[in-house]
């Protein structure tokens, strides 16, 4: 669903990026994800501390707006045309950068949130050491990531994912890393019967191809049917709650944070 670009395989042109800038503050997916990580970070992170953040594979800047919340946020991005939205939304603390070699000396950040970029990455545990190098001891990763590898369809192929994790895939990331494991769940359960449906239809060919594709109609038009994107927000949203108290057993998402060490 998002929009980060990551390696140079991908590519999303203007017009699409364009149309993420003017939905993703309103479309039920993102304004629901934003809430579960604010949940999130109210329950781990000093909001009264002046924290360094790093929304590292930022997009067109929508997260960047929503974690200055916790303190000073800086972002960073592959893709030029992504760094450009983000300036047109009055953000001045922006780069263009990989998340394989940032921009910035070590144990700079308090926080960094890669919100559903690393899947994008074929090396993804040299995205970790990247970001082990970053953080400041004691600091926070955030990460957002599509689980659940046997929906893997056309959805996850254009926008250049090369996998979706499982929590053992997880654990295996981190097993040998210097960071400490503080919350890993999946998300987005309730949710998940139609989606994984509509996943598993498309790869069966026509006429249900172009249900799993990222530039569909039932991707980003959705938040003009008020209503349903309304009702489908209010679904998602609610697992904030659960997932502050437990982990879910399921869903077509991943939640980490941990904790360097």
């Amino acid at each position: 669903m998002d929009i980060h670009l990551s390696h140079s395989d991908t590519r999303l042109n203007e017009k699409l990026l364009g149309i993420f800038f003017k939905v993703e503050t309103l479309h039920w997916w993102w304004v629901a994800r934003k809430q579960i990580v604010l949940n999130l970070l109210d329950k781990h992170l000093n909001s009264k501390n002046k924290n360094l953040i790093l929304d590292a594979g930022c997009g067109t800047g929508a997260g960047m707006i929503y974690l200055s919340k916790f303190g000073k946020v800086y972002g960073v991005d592959l893709s030029p045309i992504a760094v450009r939205f983000c300036k047109k939304r009055g953000i001045k603390n922006v780069k263009v950068g990989s998340v394989l070699g940032l921009p910035y000396k070590d144990n700079t950040f308090d926080l960094i949130c890669l919100m559903d970029v690393i899947e994008h990455i074929k090396d993804d545990k040299k995205v970790i050491e990247e970001m082990h190098r970053v953080l400041k001891p004691g600091g926070l990763l955030l990460m957002t990531l599509p689980a659940l590898p046997f929906i893997y369809s056309k959805h996850d192929s254009e926008q250049g994912h090369y996998k979706r994790y499982t929590k053992n895939d997880i654990k295996k990331l981190f097993k040998k890393s210097r960071f400490v494991e503080k919350k890993l769940t999946y998300f987005n359960i309730f949710l998940s019967s139609p989606i994984v449906l509509i996943r598993l239809l498309s790869r069966v060919g026509w006429p249900f191809t172009g249900l799993a594709s990222f530039d569909s109609k039932v991707n980003y038009s959705i938040h003009n049917k008020k209503i349903i994107n309304l009702l489908l927000t209010k679904i998602f949203s609610f697992e904030s709650i659960l997932i502050n108290n437990f982990n879910l057993p399921f869903g077509i998402s991943l939640l980490t944070l941990h904790e360097k060490i």
